[in-house]
């Protein structure tokens, strides 16, 4: 007898799940029937942040001037670094767009509408950006910048002048840049 869509122990299939839940004739009480209430969260934090928070934290807590000022120095340094990669990405955006102000804030703020045809482009930039500007594996905060990319690709900027601004903007600094998070 093959049942193919049956899996493991097939004699117990008559039994029922109540007689393995216990003895315990406890009422069951679900959140929903519950009237407490649900204490707001406080301290949530952007995944991308969680490293500067928890750095910050750090800071909070530290027991001497000495581990202070340490850890003060790895946040300021992860803070430099996130700005150079901003920064970066605005070097881009003003060199493919000829400085079109209204061009780079709709780069930069809208989320244009992604499709199949565009998929080689986005895939060709992405990766070029991490071959010649900044590792986006070692960097996951570069992530928070990619949308950038996808758009220039929906906008139908040329992938070549995209290209061309990267070897223009990126340089050794760049390609070095690791854990910025």
């Amino acid at each position: 007898d093959s049942h193919p869509s049956m899996y493991g122990e097939t004699i117990i299939d008559k039994d029922y799940v109540q007689d393995f839940l216990g003895k315990s004739k406890q009422k069951v009480t679900f959140y929903s029937e519950s009237s407490s209430e649900l204490e707001p969260i406080t301290d949530a934090v952007p995944s991308r942040d969680v490293a500067l928070h928890v750095l910050t934290k750090k800071i909070a807590l530290a027991e001497s001037a000495d581990q202070k000022e340490e850890l003060q120095k790895k946040k300021d340094e992860l803070v430099k670094k996130r700005k150079d990669v901003d920064q970066l990405f605005s070097r881009i955006l003003s060199h493919v767009t000829n400085l079109d102000i209204d061009e780079i804030k709709n780069i930069e703020t809208s989320r244009q509408e992604i499709n199949l045809e565009m998929m080689p482009c986005y895939k060709t930039l992405v990766k070029a950006f991490s071959e010649k500007c900044v590792n986006i594996h070692k960097n996951m905060y570069t992530f928070s910048h990619l949308y950038k990319l996808a758009n220039m690709c929906a906008l139908q900027y040329s992938s070549t002048d995209v290209l061309k601004a990267f070897s223009a903007e990126c340089g050794s600094l760049h390609q070095g840049m690791v854990n910025v998070n």
